[in-house]
């Protein structure tokens, strides 16, 4: 039987595993969570491809594969020889230590220190302060063991009121969804991050599934924290003194019982009349709120080098997955062997084997 199709995209070198051509069908055991309606269809191949990879990570390739069909697949032995080689590509990766380091602060201790180099000191020392408050070094290896793993990754930084300072956080790339317009460059101006909550009975909650919306937009007239001088509907943000800009970032935190959405409402296209915001402690809904900044905080970053046209990574494990394959058969193969070879072998001569009475065959 032929090739129905060739697809050739970011994860064409995953189109040898028979579970991918699961993704996105409808009854699909090995990936019931993309047949969900607010799934965006032509995400469906990247999700699946980040499952797959994680099934490696976690020794449950097999699994995944007779949830697939393959029912032989649990026989599969699997050693951690994936997750050995994202361990040891993420050590050369990071080194033996990651540190802040701002240009010209090495020179503060001098007897004739460089212009500036007292005020670099000074930031160097305020942000070494904040990473240690937020456990960079930690949100850095998180985000880079996903990057190496998965190929993506994405940190979200955000002001966080209570403790007046920017929090980093985390957050897996199979939440992420960009949305790209055509006058889009480099960067996205409206980014989802959405994943599903299941049903609580104990809580009284039902299956839904939470939207968190960051979106460039003009800055509404009559905007608070518009800054001394500001025009009307324009901001001087600290970041680029003497420059008026209009643009501000937008945050909207939702959430959508999932027996109220339909077929055609995807992500981007969810019924705003059901929605439910979130609220933060302090009481603010989180409803179209203007975090007074000219970009969005949302950082995501490749393993590799996309071509052109593509915003995906690339796996460390993409150029040797087969390769990981072919040992784990090898390995399985002869684990099955060894189980029969090792049985001793009894030999007769010159005796006969004694005959059941009742049938008068050889017991």
């Amino acid at each position: 039987m032929g090739l129905r199709q060739l697809v050739i995209d970011a994860w064409s070198w995953l189109n040898y595993e028979p579970v991918m051509a699961e993704a996105g069908r409808p009854g699909s055991r090995a990936f019931p969570e993309l047949a969900k309606t607010w799934v965006p269809p032509h995400e469906r191949r990247r999700l699946a491809a980040y499952k797959v990879l994680a099934s490696y990570d976690n020794n449950q390739a097999g699994q995944l594969a007779a949830a697939g069909g393959d029912a032989s697949a649990l026989e599969r032995r699997e050693l951690g020889d994936a997750a050995k080689l994202v361990d040891t590509a993420l050590g050369y990766l990071l080194g033996s230590e990651q540190k802040i380091t701002v240009e010209g602060a090495e020179n503060a201790d001098e007897g004739t220190p460089t212009p500036g180099a007292a005020e670099a000191a000074a930031v160097q020392d305020r942000l070494r302060k904040w990473a240690d408050k937020e456990l960079l070094t930690f949100r850095v290896q998180q985000a880079e063991r996903a990057a190496v793993l998965l190929g993506d990754s994405v940190m979200v930084l955000a002001w966080n009121p209570e403790k007046q300072r920017p929090t980093l956080r985390v957050y897996d790339p199979g939440f992420y969804f960009p949305q790209w317009d055509d006058e889009d460059e480099d960067f996205p101006r409206r980014v989802h991050l959405a994943w599903e909550l299941p049903a609580d009975d104990d809580a009284g909650l039902k299956a839904r599934v939470r939207r968190v919306t960051y979106e460039l937009g003009p800055i509404s007239e009559g905007a608070e924290g518009e800054g001394e001088g500001a025009a009307a509907g324009g901001r001087q943000y600290p970041w680029e003194p003497g420059r008026m800009s209009n643009v501000t970032c937008y945050l909207t935190d939702a959430e959508w019982l999932l027996e109220d959405l339909k077929n055609g409402d995807t992500l981007d296209r969810l019924p705003m009349d059901k929605a439910a915001y979130r609220v933060r402690p302090d009481g603010t809904e989180l409803n179209r709120l203007d975090l007074m900044i000219d970009f969005v905080p949302v950082v995501h970053f490749a393993n590799t080098i996309p071509d052109g046209g593509e915003h995906w990574g690339r796996s460390v494990l993409a150029r040797v997955l087969q390769a990981l394959d072919e040992l784990a058969a090898t390995d399985s193969d002869s684990s099955a062997a060894s189980a029969t070879t090792g049985t001793p072998i009894i030999g007769l001569a010159g005796a006969r084997l004694p005959v059941d009475r009742a049938t008068g065959r050889p017991q």
